[in-house]
């Protein structure tokens, strides 16, 4: 059982792709695996050896802290190189990883599981109440300040901002074929295939420029560097 784990774990850090579509279905291959490797419970044998050495115990002590911060040192690289990671930066950024994982492991974790504060109720409610207030007000703020767009290019902003226009100008009203049919105007914008504009278009009142362009979305925004 612990071999067929390992193997389906395996399977998908060597033949998962780019083109695998993830999350999804593909994605309970790895989570099955990693269910089957901790439920075999394996001490002895190979298997056993290799999970119990002191690296892999180290490195899945430290697990947590190391899946917090791969991500976003791999993303801030990015956007700083204003490139893809080349070889020697991907090992930058693993080695990055590790040594902060270790540190907010060991400052951050451990005394948090195992210090003074485990020991207190009323400072274990009182710091999560912070921390979740805290998140919450943030994705207040951002939602309310439309997604911070001002971090992003100009460039990037107005093609944004272009790509999810809502204006009344956009309506099936003011797209029409030579017959008078109203067309798909949602795709054929997107084409670039603009049939005539419809007389009935005039008839709306102009907005203001804050109702032609619509607000941009916040969590969109902010996983846009992430999309690539």
């Amino acid at each position: 059982m612990a071999a067929l784990g390992l193997l389906a774990v395996l399977l998908a850090v060597f033949v998962y792709s780019p083109d695998t579509p993830f999350p999804g279905i593909y994605a309970a291959v790895p989570c099955l695996g990693t269910a089957l490797v901790i439920h075999a419970h394996c001490r002895g044998g190979a298997i056993g050896r290799l999970l119990g050495n002191p690296v892999s115990v180290f490195i899945g002590r430290i697990s947590y802290s190391l899946y917090l911060w791969h991500w976003p040192i791999i993303v801030f690289l990015r956007y700083g190189l204003g490139h893809e990671l080349t070889t020697g930066w991907a090992l930058t950024a693993v080695a990055m990883s590790f040594a902060l994982a270790y540190i907010s492991w060991r400052f951050v974790e451990q005394p948090a599981r195992y210090g003074v504060l485990a020991s207190s109720r009323g400072a274990i409610i009182g710091v999560s109440s912070a921390a979740i207030s805290s998140a919450v007000a943030f994705g207040f703020i951002v939602n309310d300040l439309e997604g911070i767009p001002q971090r992003l290019p100009e460039k990037a902003r107005t093609l944004y901002q272009a790509t999810y226009d809502e204006s009344p100008f956009s309506s099936s009203r003011c797209f029409t074929d030579s017959n008078g049919g109203r067309s798909d105007t949602g795709s054929d914008k997107e084409r670039g295939d603009l049939p005539g504009r419809s007389r009935d278009c005039g008839r709306a009142a102009v907005p203001r420029v804050g109702e032609i362009l619509m607000p941009l979305r916040s969590l969109l925004l902010l996983t846009l560097p992430l999309a690539k």
